[in-house]
Order: structure tokens, then C-alpha cells, then sequence
């Protein structure tokens, strides 16, 4: 995997590629709870909003334990 995913030319601001990936297998992972919720009849609201807790706790205790 490149570090480095692209660089916008005049802003010189370079995107990694960690933070992308980490989006699209959030992204994945919710597509996956909301379709495998709909065949066991839960709630999609409640399975969005526990993926958006779980997210935010991640991340916040990612940067509490580096």
C-alpha cells in the first residue's frame, strides 16, 4: 500500500492512504449491519446510530491510548 494516495497541487496538501481506508471499511461494515439487520427485523435507526457511537468511541480512545 502507498503512504500516499495523492497530493492537491497548490494547496500542497498531501492525503494519506490510512484515512480513506478506514472510512471505506466503516462504510463496508455499516452497509453490512443495515442489510443483515433488515432480515432479522431490527431497527435500521438504532444499528446507524450504534455504528456512529462505536465510531466515535473508537476514535477517541485510539487517540487517548497513542
Amino acid at each position: 500500500m502507498y503512504p500516499r494516495l495523492f497530493e492537491i497541487p497548490f494547496l500542497h496538501l498531501t492525503i494519506s492512504t490510512f484515512g480513506p481506508m478506514i472510512v471505506l471499511g466503516f462504510l463496508a461494515a455499516l452497509f453490512m449491519m443495515r442489510r443483515l439487520s433488515r432480515r432479522a427485523c431490527l431497527d435500521l435507526a438504532m444499528i446507524t446510530n450504534a455504528a456512529l457511537y462505536s465510531l466515535i468511541i473508537g476514535v477517541v480512545g485510539a487517540r487517548a491510548l497513542f
